[in-house]
């Protein structure tokens, strides 16, 4: 699990520094603008719905997924899920012609990542997943909602606190005989302060929304901790608070984070 930051919007462009958070729920993806070659019972539709024990298995080696979004849109993130994987690499263009990388990426073989770079403005994109064996249980696209506060003490880091389901087996006199996990995943949760209620009105409100029936990727602090990036969904509603002073709110995440290692 792991950010990638290309180096351009490391030097120079992002508006918020790369200490604070990046949420990636924005998806432009969808079975209507992208085209790729899939194995018989796992089609590409299968990397934009929110189920996660369906996915999209490419055919042949070096397989390619063409956008067409219709017309020139931003777009300053991808997220990946997956399993079996090697690199990834992500090409813009505004003819269809000529492409040009965006992001390369190689984050191991069962991965949850986000590629974040400087914004892009085409019609056409590109994805090739290097080698033969990839399993894409989901594929996100589109631009990145950054919070305008970084994130301070308290954070439980997702990638680090495990939500296990076991069943014991002991014996009659007490003895352990085993165990079996019943389920798996993380869990996490992120809290900000002192946001300005206008931001939390204009940006983070459309996000409360989303995240009501959409999954997500969150990166805390994609500088610092880069490993530190989960797929989320919500475990209760968002709901922000008025701190009493000088129109300010404070907003809290509880969330659980997908264990793409065990497939739950």
């Amino acid at each position: 699990m792991s950010v990638f930051i290309s180096q351009n919007l490391y030097l120079t462009t992002a508006i918020q520094p790369l200490t604070h958070c990046r949420i990636g729920i924005d998806n432009i993806l969808s079975s209507s603008n992208c085209t790729g070659s899939a194995v018989s019972g796992f089609p590409l539709s299968n990397a934009f719905i929110e189920q996660t024990y369906e996915f999209f298995k490419p055919s042949g080696t070096d397989s390619t997924v063409l956008i067409d979004l219709g017309s020139a849109q931003d777009v300053n993130y991808f997220g990946l899920v997956g399993r079996n994987m090697g690199s990834v690499r992500l090409e813009s263009s505004t003819d269809n012609t000529t492409f040009a990388t965006v992001l390369d990426v190689n984050d191991g073989s069962n991965v949850i990542t986000m590629g974040l770079f400087d914004t892009v403005n085409a019609r056409y994109f590109r994805f090739t997943f290097f080698g033969s064996t990839q399993e894409i249980v989901k594929l996100n696209m589109g631009v990145t909602l950054d919070m305008p506060r970084p994130i301070y003490g308290g954070h439980k880091p997702i990638n680090l606190n495990r939500m296990t389901e076991y069943r014991n087996n002991n014996s009659e006199g007490g003895q352990f005989i085993g165990r079996t996990f019943k389920r798996s995943g993380f869990k996490g949760s992120f809290s900000w302060s002192n946001i300005t209620a206008a931001w939390i009105r204009s940006y983070f409100e459309d996000f409360i929304f989303k995240a009501r029936t959409e999954n997500f990727f969150i990166a805390w602090r994609p500088e610092t901790f880069p490993a530190e990036v989960g797929y989320c969904q919500t475990s209760s509603d968002i709901s922000p608070t008025n701190q009493g002073v000088r129109d300010l709110m404070s907003v809290s995440i509880t969330a659980q984070g997908y264990d793409v290692e065990s497939g739950q």
